[in-house]
């Protein structure tokens, strides 16, 4: 979910909330932000790119089968939007001023809607949806307006100056408390009553895969402490297979094991114990992990390498645990084994 690219550019993305009462301010707000350099772009909308959940039924368009019933998101925007929220645009054009019948008969559609109409150009088609009568202009290039748990679904952008709720600016990578302090300042001069509550873009991710992050940190920590409760297992388990088979060591020494050859008897077993474990933890690991990535419409895959990674690994914290006794009873002095006994 971190590196998915998500057909938009989240970085260095502001937003600040518009009450009804300020909605006015918004074009005097915008000419004041793009005179200066410290501003990129500045558009807004009555959804953030990254949580469009407003949706509706009821779309018709040439062609469409009568049995055909879709839900289809929807969300209003001002000039500029586009270019604000870094969508990439697949056919067809953006909402422009040089074209004024596109306030509320415009509309900017992503490609599952595209696909839905089974045309090979939509941009020009005539377009019925959210009480609006009027023709595409635009396909954009699929993005992820919601969490990435879902798939991308059917969207619809209309241009409404009068649905704003969050005004967007993106500001340039350098000097970013700058900027900031130029907006703050600006927002002061313009809207004296309200103070300004602004986020990055970014901050809303952190918060909507919150809970995998968190489940990621335990699981690492109840890793790392399974791994040393086993290591402390081994450990002691091999100082006592190696105590009980002292004088077992001592006459193969005599009789000429080497010691690659007496470490290979000690630890043989415990690499089968290992081994056993693999082939016990494999499947219920399969099937649970791919009951719980069921949850989430894009999800990484369950590869033969992932659990032959967990396999050598396990076998090297084997072998690291139980080496040094081995290593000790090997090469201890085969009389003294003898004399043991």
């Amino acid at each position: 979910m971190r590196s998915r690219d998500l057909g938009w550019n989240s970085e260095h993305l502001i937003y600040a909330s518009m009450p009804r009462e300020i909605r006015d301010a918004y074009t005097p707000l915008k000419q004041a932000l793009k005179q200066d350099p410290r501003v990129m772009s500045v558009s807004a909308a009555s959804h953030l790119p990254s949580s469009i959940g407003s949706n509706s039924g009821g779309a018709d368009w040439e062609g469409k089968d009568p049995d055909l019933h879709v839900l289809i998101g929807q969300t209003y925007v001002v000039y500029g939007y586009v270019q604000t929220t870094g969508i990439e645009m697949k056919e067809g054009r953006h909402f422009s001023p040089e074209y004024p019948s596109d306030v509320r008969n415009g509309f900017l559609v992503n490609e599952e809607v595209a696909a839905l109409m089974e045309k090979d150009s939509v941009v020009g088609e005539r377009f019925q949806f959210a009480g609006i009568d009027g023709q595409i202009v635009g396909v954009m290039k699929n993005f992820h307006y919601s969490s990435m748990r879902t798939q991308i679904e059917p969207l619809a952008v209309i241009l409404a100056p009068d649905n704003l709720q969050f005004l967007l600016i993106r500001i340039p990578p350098r000097d970013i408390s700058g900027s900031v302090d130029f907006i703050r300042k600006t927002w002061r001069k313009i809207v004296p009553g309200y103070p300004l509550e602004y986020h990055f873009i970014d901050e809303n991710f952190d918060r909507m895969y919150r809970s995998e992050s968190r489940m990621g940190t335990l699981l690492n920590i109840f890793a790392v402490l399974a791994v040393m409760i086993a290591c402390l297992g081994l450990f002691g388990l091999a100082s006592y297979t190696a105590e009980q088979r002292t004088r077992e060591i001592g006459i193969r020494k005599v009789l000429g094991a080497s010691v690659p050859r007496i470490l290979g008897l000690i630890t043989r077993d415990f690499f089968l114990l290992v081994l056993l474990a693999n082939v016990i933890a494999w499947p219920a690991a399969y099937l649970i992990m791919t009951s719980w990535l069921k949850g989430y419409a894009y999800r990484t895959s369950l590869n033969f390498g992932l659990f032959a990674a967990a396999l050598g690994i396990a076998l090297l914290v084997a072998v690291i645990s139980v080496g040094y006794q081995s290593f000790r009873a090997a090469t201890k002095n085969p009389a003294d084994a003898i004399r043991y006994e």
